[in-house]
């Protein structure tokens, strides 16, 4: 998949994979495995375009090349004296569209991901509806970055006043300011970073679905399922490459650097039961089901922890099991 953005030197490249297998390994045993993938290649200028675009561009929204466009003076010539003309944001920054996907520089970014899970499910031959099932799940993204700004100079305009019938033009810096007016010179910056994070899914299940008399059906599950999620960002920058076409940190006049890492694991226990009954049931059967409820949730009290019960609300009305009521938080 291609897409080209809407501005100039914006372009988005990405590459799917996914495949589903299912097999019945044995005569109760059925295997199942998902893998998909995709690797994505951005490419921008110095400047983001604006909206969630930004997140890749170390540069602040309100210099986005879109709004750039809604406060430039479409009066003004594209040059004066071979340097692009510009005017002012209300915030006081120089601002050129034109020269903001042009001449700011480039940034880079490249994310290789993938998610894999596999499940086992054993239906136990001798007892009807008894199902166990374990699944395992492994994700991982990386991304990999590289941000170079390049420093330009532009010719501010400022409008006819008292003193002037003409526009005048003055040098200055683009937006970002490293560009020196009284030296002349550029000071370029170069970012790299690399990002990434994986995640283990585990999950184990013992599930009863069964149905009794046509009418009556019990659906239960147990639950057991644990999270692992680790993640680390790095990035390097440095100021003031003497050769732009070559952008190495090693270059670097003025190097710096900054690292972080996270790590954080997860954990939790789910039992979920639903019991659905329906038709008419004697009244001499009616009493011990509620006395049976009551004790259930007598004896378990309320929920300790991370482990959330659920237990089914029966209504009777003129003889008539009705549909559980809906099931609270507990």
């Amino acid at each position: 998949m291609n897409q080209t953005g809407n501005i100039k030197n914006f372009d988005y490249d990405r590459y799917n994979l996914r495949t589903n297998i299912e097999a019945k390994i044995a005569r109760s045993l059925t295997f199942t495995l998902g893998v998909a993938g995709h690797v994505g290649d951005q490419k921008s200028p110095g400047f983001a375009a604006g909206g969630t675009s930004g997140t890749s561009v170390s540069s602040a929204p309100w210099l986005s090349v879109a709004e750039q466009a809604a406060y430039a003076h479409p009066y003004l010539p594209k040059e004066y004296e071979g340097v692009p003309t510009a005017s002012q944001n209300d915030y006081g920054n120089t601002i050129n569209p034109i020269a903001a996907t042009e001449l700011s520089g480039y940034s880079k970014s490249q994310t290789v991901s993938v998610q894999t899970n596999a499940a086992l499910q054993w239906d136990l031959p001798w007892v009807k509806g008894l199902r166990l099932k374990v699944m395992g799940a492994y994700d991982r993204s990386t991304t990999t970055s590289k941000i170079l700004s390049t420093p330009y100079f532009v010719m501010l305009a400022s409008t006819p006043n008292s003193t002037s019938s003409e526009i005048t033009y003055s040098k200055a810096s683009d937006p970002r300011n490293n560009a020196n007016v009284a030296t002349g010179k550029k000071t370029n910056n170069l970012t790299e970073g690399f990002t990434q994070w994986r995640r283990i899914t585990s999950q184990a299940s013992i599930s009863y679905t069964n149905t009794f008399a046509e009418k009556h059906k019990v659906d239960l599950l147990a639950l057991v399922e644990t999270r692992d999620y680790k993640t680390n960002n790095f990035s390097a920058s440095g100021k003031d490459i003497p050769f732009p076409q070559l952008p190495e940190l090693g270059f670097a006049t003025t190097p710096a650097d900054r690292r972080f890492e996270r790590r954080l694991a997860q954990g939790g226990l789910r039992v979920p039961r639903t019991i659905q009954l329906r038709g008419q049931i004697p009244r001499r059967v009616l009493g011990p089901l509620r006395r049976i409820v009551q004790v259930h949730r007598q004896r378990l009290g309320p929920p300790l922890g991370f482990l959330p019960l659920r237990v089914a609300r029966l209504a009777h009305v003129r003889g008539r099991f009705l549909r559980p009521a809906a099931q609270g938080g507990r």
